[in-house]
């Protein structure tokens, strides 16, 4: 045998080496809950029904019909850390459960603004964040400029807790693979 052919033996075996370590560490990335998501579990049964990249300081919303008084309303909120802060909210109507005076509740800015309250400037940090899955009140999550009704996630009465936690991206592409065939 010669030298040569030697040397291309040995050459074969350590590049099918490498890949296999390159695939594993690839898989061990994979797999690792690196990456900040947002993240909406059902109360119930514990399931994971949404997860999805955010990024520090990142704003998203959810907008909904109120229960008692039938108006739009759309609060908005911000991820800072692993926490979520509600910063604004938009309505149209005073009634019950919304502020007559959203100064007193920690708002900054309030003004009137086609048809709407907005009201700005809120610092508040939210300890559990949870909504019903509602078909009346149509509750929908805006999120990178997608709207994702809660309905079509969970089935109606199902409370969905929205969390910042660690996923890995297996998780966020398996959850997004699922949005994708829901819509499609």
């Amino acid at each position: 045998m010669t030298e040569g052919a030697v040397t291309k033996k040995r050459k074969f075996p350590l590049f099918w080496a490498s890949m296999a370590c390159a695939v594993l560490a690839l898989a061990v990335c994979c797999a690792l809950p690196l990456w900040q998501c947002l993240v909406l579990t059902n109360l119930n049964n514990g399931q994971i029904r949404f997860a999805a990249p955010i990024a520090d300081e990142e704003v998203f919303s959810v907008s909904f019909t109120h229960s008692v008084n039938k108006s739009d309303v759309e609060e908005f909120y911000q991820v800072r850390e692993d926490a979520i802060f509600v910063t604004a909210l938009h309505y149209s109507s005073f009634g019950a459960g919304m502020p007559q005076d959203p100064r007193e509740e920690g708002a900054t800015s309030v003004r009137w603004e086609d048809g709407k309250i907005i009201a700005e400037g809120y610092d508040l940090e939210i300890e559990r964040l949870v909504f019903n899955v509602a078909r009346i009140a149509d509750i929908i999550l805006h999120y990178r400029g997608q709207s994702i009704h809660l309905d079509q996630i969970d089935a109606p009465g199902e409370p969905l807790h929205f969390q910042i936690k660690r996923c890995s991206l297996f998780r966020m592409f398996s959850f997004s693979i699922c949005r994708e065939a829901k819509a499609g």
